[in-house]
């Protein structure tokens, strides 16, 4: 039972910070990508750990794909759900 209470766990973690490890792998910090994108720093936390949706103006999200060093198609991947 426990084993697969801690499978869930790191699927749902491993969901929830694919634009953590993104805005990691860029060497940013928080308030470095919301200043670059145009946002505020309690956003990008939200858009990390999921609690809002992004709604990202087309400039925003060429801004935000500009900012991890990403195409604009693995950036909206960031947010794609999975069925795994």
């Amino acid at each position: 039972m426990s084993f697969l209470n801690n499978k869930n766990r790191e699927r749902k973690v491993t969901k929830m910070t694919n634009l953590k490890t993104a805005r990691k792998a860029a060497n940013l910090t928080q308030p470095e990508l919301a200043e670059l994108v145009g946002c505020g720093k309690a956003t990008i936390q939200r858009w990390e750990y999921r609690t809002t949706a992004p709604k990202l103006a087309p400039h925003r999200l060429s801004q935000l794909a500009a900012a991890l060093n990403l195409s604009i198609e693995e950036t909206m991947s960031l947010w794609a759900e999975s069925d795994n």
